[in-house]
C-alpha cells in the first residue's frame, strides 16, 4: 500500500505530493579524501595527523562488501553506494521514489 502525503511550502501553496521515500539507502565515499573538503578544520587535522585513511564499513552478510547486493556496484569500479549518479539512477528513478 502506498501513502500519500501532501507537501506544503512555508507560504501555504501545494507542492508535488510525496508517494514513495527510501529510507534505507546506503551511500559510501570512495575514499577518505573525498569527505575531507566538507569537514571542520579540526577533523582535517586530525586525518592528516593520525594518517587516518581507512573507511570501514559493514561486511556482513558475510563476503559482501559493505554488505551491499552484487549489482550495486557502479560500472566504474568504485564502492557500492560511491557514484551518485548511478544510485539515482538504480534506486531512485527506476522506482520512482520521490525522496
Amino acid at each position: 500500500m502506498t501513502q500519500t502525503v501532501a507537501a506544503k511550502q512555508t507560504n501555504g501553496s501545494q507542492q508535488k505530493a510525496i508517494s514513495l521515500v527510501d529510507s534505507d539507502v546506503h551511500n559510501y565515499p570512495d575514499s577518505i579524501d573525498e569527505l575531507v573538503p566538507y569537514l571542520p578544520e579540526r577533523w582535517k587535522a586530525y586525518i592528516k595527523q593520525s594518517g587516518f585513511s581507512n573507511l570501514s564499513v559493514s561486511h556482513y552478510p558475510k563476503v559482501y562488501a559493505q554488505a551491499a547486493r552484487r549489482d550495486s556496484f557502479p560500472p566504474n569500479g568504485k564502492r557500492s553506494g560511491s557514484d551518485p549518479d548511478f544510485s539515482r539512477q538504480q534506486l531512485l528513478d527506476a522506482w520512482e521514489i520521490d525522496i
